[in-house]
Formats: C-alpha cells, structure tokens, sequence
C-alpha cells in the first residue's frame, strides 16, 4: 500500500508540474536568485550569468526540467553543502546545456559541453564540485570559461 501511494505521488507530481511552473527561465519575481560571474586574473570579467539558485531536494531533483527555453545569460546554479563528484542527467530537460562544475574555492573544475535535451545518460563530474551551473549549450566556448577560471557568486536582495 504504501508503494502504491508513493508511486501515485511522485507521478502527480511529475505529471502535474509543468502545468504549475514557467516554462521559461527568465528570473521568475520570488525565486531564490543571483549572478555568477567569470573572471580571470585579478579584474577582468569574462561573462556574467542571471541564475536562479537551485538549494533544496526538490529544488535540485527538478532543476530545468519541462522549460522549453532559456534566455542567453540565464541559468540555474545548483547549490550542494560540499565538494563532490556530482551525478547530473537530462531527463525531461528540452533544453541543450554546458553543465560548469564549481568546487568550493569558487574555480571552474569540469565543464560538459552540450548535453544532450532528454538524454537520461548519467553525466558526472571529473572532480569534486559544490556547484553546478547550468547554462544554454554553447555559451562556456562563447565566454572563454575553461578548467582554472575563476566564479564570483552574489545575491539579488
């Protein structure tokens, strides 16, 4: 019985989400949100992206998904309490991304340049990462952002 209802949750809510959410990321009023910013050397500014944050379980588990776009300079940053390999995948994600893994002294550790839209393959990390941003396929290449490069975090008050 209480696999049934488990599995009648989680269908409803999967099924049922997208008619509740944006499809489209444009920094929804009342999201959790702010800028990640890459730079390198000391001043020079390479490229800076609007995020919405990405903190609680479910925040995490449904991150992009059923969003049918993305503005340039958008994206979701995906917020772990430490450095780990992280495990990313595609599912129900119609958008194609670069995954940028972030450890916690805030240097770009990995990137994986465009993922494939509903692509269930498991993506993972090549080193431990705190944060992951996702961001429209292409623009890591278009920035200069590389393995090395330096991330600032701020918060939109």
């Amino acid at each position: 019985m209480k696999k049934k209802l488990l599995f009648l949750s989680c269908f409803l809510i999967f099924t049922l989400y997208p008619f509740f959410v944006n499809t489209s990321f444009s920094g929804e009023k009342g999201a959790k949100s702010g800028s990640v910013i890459f730079y390198e050397g000391k001043n020079k500014i390479l490229c800076s992206f609007k995020v919405e944050f990405a903190i609680t379980e479910f925040e995490q588990t449904m991150g992009l998904m059923f969003r049918k776009s993305m503005d340039k300079h958008k994206g979701m940053l995906f917020i772990h309490k430490d450095d780990e390999i992280r495990h990313y995948w595609m599912k129900n994600t119609y958008i194609p991304l670069d995954m940028i893994f972030i450890d916690s002294n805030k240097t770009v550790v990995d990137i994986y340049k465009d993922a494939r839209p509903l692509d269930e393959t498991t993506i993972s990390s090549k080193a431990k990462a705190r944060y992951v941003l996702e961001i429209n396929s292409g623009e890591a290449d278009n920035c200069g952002i590389k393995r090395g490069t330096k991330v600032k975090i701020t918060i939109d008050k």
